[in-house]
This record gives C-alpha cells, structure tokens and sequence, in this order.
C-alpha cells in the first residue's frame, strides 16, 4: 500500500460505464449495484491519485472515509462500535443525571444569573431604537395610553430622565402600532382578524361583526344540540392545553351549535326527540326539518348573504366618508352607487321570481339600476370632480386616454358584476352544509339500524365524533373563506402595524 491509494464509496449507476473511456491507471471494483448507486472502491498508483480522483470527482464518486479507530473485519468492527457506543449511553446517562442535581441545587443562583444576563441582553438590544447627542441619550416609541402613570413610575427615582408625551402622529416618520380593544365576547375572535391584517391606526376593529358573522354562520351550519354541547365541554376542559383565546372561540361556536341546534329539533342525530318540547310549549312550526324544508333553508341562506354582503358595503360606505375618499364611499362598487345598484337588482328579483310582483319598472331601472352602473363605471372622474371641482379622467390625466378609459372600466366593470353574482351564490355553501351534516348523521343512523343492539351504541359513539372531527373543521374553514373573500374584500384593508413591546421581557426586573 506505500504506491498504491485506495477509495471506497458510491457512484451513481448512470456514470458506471462511463469508466470504460478513461484510458488511466485504476481499476474499479463493484460491490453492490442498486437502483441509484453503485458501492465500490478503486485503486490507482500514489503518484496518479490526483488526476484519477478528479476523474471520480467529475463523475459525481461520493467517498466515503473509514475512521482510524475501525479495525478488523467488518462484524469486528461492527461489534466494538457497539460496545462503544453502549458504554458512552451508560456513561452519559450519569453525567446528566450529574448534570440534573447539580442544577437543582444551584436553581436559584442559575435563575439569577440567567435574569440578569437577558435583562443586560435585552437592554444592549434597546441601542438600535435609540441615539445619542452630544451627552444625551434619546429613546422614542409608542406606549398605549392606559400605561402611562405605570411608564411614569419606572422613572421617577432617575432625575437625569426627561419623558416627554406627543401624539401618536407627531412624527409622520413613524407609523403608530394597533392595539385591538375587544370585550369579554369578542376577543376570542381577535386571532382571525390578525389571520387577515391588523388594521391601521385609528382604522376600523372589524373583530365584533366578525364575532357575529362567523358565530351565526357556524351556528347555522353545524347545528346540533348534543354535539354543540360536547363542543362546549371540550373548549372548557382544553383551556389549559388550547389556551384561553381558542379555548373561549371554540366554547361560543359550541352554544351557536346548541341554539341552531334546538331550532333544527337534532340531538347527537336524533331529528324527532325535540318535536314533544315544541308541541307542548306551542312553537307548531319548529323544529325546522332540513330534508323536508330545503328550499326554504337555500333560500334563507342566499338571503342571510345578501345581508351580509349589504351590511359590508354599508362599512365601507362608513370607513369612505370617514376617511374622505369618495371614490370609495360614494362611486365605488362597494360604496353608495354599488349598494344602490345590488339592493336594487336584489329586490327585482325577489319581487318577481318569489311573489310575482313587477318591480322591474323603466324608472325602477334607469334610476336606480342604470344610473348606479354609470356611476361606478365612471367613479374616478366624479369622485375627482367632487374633491377638486375640476374633471379629470384619472388622477394622472396624461397617461389615461378617452379609450384606455373604456376599455379598462369596462372590464372592471365586469368583475364587479362577475364578483356581485359569485359572492351571493357562494353563500349557497351556508344551506349546502345544513343539509351535509343532516345526512352524515342520516347515514350514522342508518348504519346503527343496520347493527346489532349491543353494537349500536359504538356506532353511534363513534359516528358523531367522526361527523363532529370532519365537519367541523370544514365548517370552520369554509366560514373563514367566506369572511375573508365574501365579506372583507368589500370594506376592510389589514395594514396595520402589530405592537410588540421591546421592554416587556424585563420590565418586571427593572421594578
């Protein structure tokens, strides 16, 4: 072995005959071909190695190293790795049972110093929000407005330190943080707006209609007395695990379940257990039958769409004025003329397809359907002629011509009367799962029917927990999908800034 190097390792088996057209000095030898490589090793002369292992190099010749302490045969050497390999799992499990006692008796010195060196750590950190100034110190930052007397006292035995209070929007070089402010109720359903976008300062908290919207709609959707109730035990005996925000989203979902639930007459799949209670107390039209009622519960769903989606366009029209801009409160496809037109439209249609009422008259139409259009159609140059009394067809008039105009209005146009009729029928979705979850407990029963009676409990067990796991989550999604594209895309923009506090990891050493 003094002149001759050997290599041991894998090649891939595509570059295996291609070892035929180097006319060098090594010869390989294969031991093992698979799918993708071949393991081998060659040997070459010492004073060839470079030129051959570059060769090998090229060709993708992964080496694989023997480690010096590796002698004998193969199962010797595997055997003694073993042994190794035991004795250190031993020895390393004394060194930390060591390592455990030493820190629990040394705990409180170990807490003391690990706060000390986050406080200094974190403290050094605070230098890339702050300057200096010849010999002053400046430190700038929002602090929310109910802790101002505690921010007063971290500083009142520091006479060398002045604290000065502006504006949140004294400086327009700094965008100020949101903090969402929610009662006991609606906090839970913080999470989903912060899924979406905080807003901007001073912008408009959509978290209570969203606490509304989306505890109706899952209420609506997965009503069921008995599992709603099982929803609600679970979100309180999970508080700990699941934490308090999801734990109080999950315990309100629940008793929407339990309200729809008894309006519905469904407990854990039972459709006719409720039907007594209501007789006795004289509510003869409840409960709702989803199988017998189905028309009435796709209608009330397209319509519980067009509220919401009319209730969205009213924000918007809100958040417009007050913001002042009337391209968006006025002439836009979500503000008054678009409000007009869809109510309108809306209101044609239920009078003459549902009570045959001609509704759809020439003055009906030309004013508030026509107009309304041309409205929107033409909502940058009257929204302009409002706000600076001069007509223009875009704010940068030189690039927008009289038929670039036309044509870009005009298919924009179309994708809000495209968007009006999608997002009405998308909440079609509401009825489609009401009638979904009535026949996944359909089936339940059918199948316990089909069961022995010492069976059927456990298939009555086992099925509402599967229709509970499955279609609650698609539920829970789907009524995501439908605040965020159906409802937010018509009025609420997320842009706004998260507060995170720089001082909160160590304010409790500072006092």
């Amino acid at each position: 072995m003094k002149y001759v190097s050997v290599r041991i390792g894998k090649l891939p088996v595509d570059n295996l005959p291609k070892l035929d057209y180097y006319n060098e000095n090594f010869f390989f030898v294969p031991f093992e071909t698979g799918k993708s490589f071949c393991w081998g090793m060659y040997f070459v002369p010492e004073r060839d190695k470079q030129r051959v292992d570059d060769i090998f190099h090229s060709m993708y010749f992964e080496r694989i190293r023997i480690p010096s302490y590796v002698s004998g045969d193969a199962d010797e050497a595997l055997e003694k790795l073993k042994q190794t390999i035991d004795a250190d799992t031993v020895e390393n499990a004394k060194i930390n049972e060591q390592i455990n006692e030493l820190a629990a008796k040394a705990e409180p010195e170990l807490q003391k110093a690990f706060s000390k060196l986050r406080f200094i750590h974190d403290t050094f950190d605070l230098r890339r929000n702050a300057a200096a100034l010849n010999d002053k110190f400046y430190l700038k930052g929002f602090i929310p407005e109910k802790e101002k007397d505690r921010f007063d006292k971290l500083f009142e035995d520091m006479r060398s330190v002045s604290v000065v209070y502006l504006p949140p929007d004294a400086d327009a070089s700094c965008e100020p943080p949101t903090v969402l402010k929610n009662n006991f109720l609606t906090r839970p359903f913080t999470m989903l707006v912060e899924m979406y976008g905080l807003p901007e300062y001073k912008g408009y908290n959509p978290t209570a209609f969203v606490a509304i919207t989306y505890t109706l709609l899952f209420g609506i959707m997965f009503g069921d007395l008995g599992q709603g109730l099982l929803i609600v035990l679970g979100g309180l005996a999970l508080k700990k695990k699941l934490g308090a925000k999801i734990s109080g989203l999950v315990t309100r979902l629940g008793i929407s379940s339990m309200i729809f639930g008894t309006l519905y007459g469904s407990f854990f799949g039972y459709e006719e257990l409720l039907d007594p209670v209501f007789e006795n107390i004289g509510l003869d039209f409840l409960p709702l039958k989803v199988f017998k009622q189905t028309n009435f519960i796709l209608i009330t769903a397209v319509a519980i769409g067009v509220a919401l989606i009319v209730i969205s366009m009213i924000l918007n029209i809100y958040i417009g004025f007050k913001n002042k801009d009337y391209e968006k409160a006025i002439f836009g496809c979500n503000g008054i003329a678009g409000l007009v037109f869809y109510s309108s439209v809306a209101a044609g249609l239920v009078g003459t397809l549902m009570f045959d009422v001609k509704v759809m008259s020439t003055p009906f139409v030309i004013f508030l359907i026509v107009i309304p259009l041309v409205c929107i159609f033409c909502r940058t140059p009257f929204s302009i002629a409002v706000k600076y009394k001069q007509w223009r067809l875009s704010e940068d008039e030189e690039k927008m011509t009289v038929g670039n105009f036309i044509v870009e209005n005009f298919f924009e146009m179309f994708e809000f009367l495209l968007s009006y009729v999608s997002n009405t029928m998308s909440f079609l979705r509401v009825g489609g799962f009401v009638l979904s979850h009535a026949g996944m407990m359909l089936v339940v029963m059918t199948l316990m029917e089909m069961c022995s009676a010492a069976a059927q409990p456990f298939v009555l067990v086992l099925g509402n927990l599967f229709v509970m796991v499955m279609e609650g989550m698609i539920v829970a999604i789907q009524i995501i999908r439908l605040e965020f594209y159906e409802i937010f895309s018509r009025f609420y923009e997320g842009g706004g800034k998260p507060f995170e506090p720089v001082g909160v990891k160590f304010t409790a050493q500072t006092e």
